[in-house]
């Protein structure tokens, strides 16, 4: 009976993380701990009710009001504090498994230009209509065009939400030259909210998007198509490789 009690109690968010924040760490780590992983732990009544949408969710909430960098440690805590959790017999398996924080990537890859940016436009819309792979060609033009229309950059791009993206559609534009336009606020980062503009012909590929991306993840434009965890939003260096491999 007693091993019950303590598995049921053991399961229990605030008693996790009382357990978790007396590792020997120093008070400085353990504000840190409680700052990050109680807001979101409080939620629930078990860890066991705990999912990976339910951490994905959170990263969400996360991105539209913090910087990258400050997602990306909010991330590793959860990773962490998930990771202990099933040390210690709390859970079967990390709900948090999936979440990679950022890696500092190689600086050998140069900015591309304008010039570079439209051959590799160019040549994603000569074989859009003829690749087996069609998903994975208009996600992938959707992102260049969205650089090549903004001059944004990736991390800005990256982090663009389906719900901002839906509004600006609704709000066209009338730029110089009688051109119509779109303007979509990036997630918050470290110059602020970042505002992008978009022609017609991106909100047509955008509109593409839509119609046959997969429905498991509707939180970010950006997902993954391949991979350990398709549907999923792309990370940074996920998004970095779409660029890397396509100018390859």
């Amino acid at each position: 009976m007693s091993g019950l009690v303590d598995s049921f109690f053991g399961c229990l968010p605030e008693v996790a993380l009382e357990q978790y924040t007396r590792r020997g760490v120093s008070r400085a780590t353990i504000r840190i701990d409680n700052d990050r992983l109680w807001p979101f732990l409080e939620r629930f009544s078990v860890l066991t009710q705990i999912t990976p949408e339910e951490v994905d969710a959170y990263v969400f909430e996360l991105e539209e009001r913090l910087s990258l960098a400050s997602v990306q440690s909010y991330k590793q805590t959860l990773k962490t504090f998930f990771n202990w959790c099933v040390n210690q017999g709390f859970l079967q398996k990390s709900p948090a498994v999936h979440l990679k924080p950022k890696r500092r990537r190689s600086a050998r890859y140069k900015a591309a230009n304008e010039r570079d940016l439209q051959v590799v436009i160019n040549g994603l819309l000569g074989t859009l209509n003829r690749r087996k792979d069609r998903r994975r060609c208009v996600r992938d033009l959707l992102a260049f065009k969205l650089a090549l229309d903004s001059g944004n950059r990736l991390q800005e791009l990256a982090r663009l939400s389906t719900r901002d993206m839906t509004l600006a559609l609704q709000n066209p534009q009338m730029a110089t030259g009688g051109v119509v336009v779109y303007t979509v606020p990036s997630a918050p980062g470290k110059k602020g909210v970042v505002s992008m503009r978009f022609t017609e012909q991106t909100a047509a590929i955008y509109r593409l998007w839509e119609e046959i991306r997969p429905g498991s993840s509707r939180h970010r434009i950006f997902i993954a198509l391949r991979g350990k965890y398709p549907g999923k939003p792309l990370t940074l260096n996920g998004f970095t490789s779409i660029f890397v491999k396509r100018f390859k």
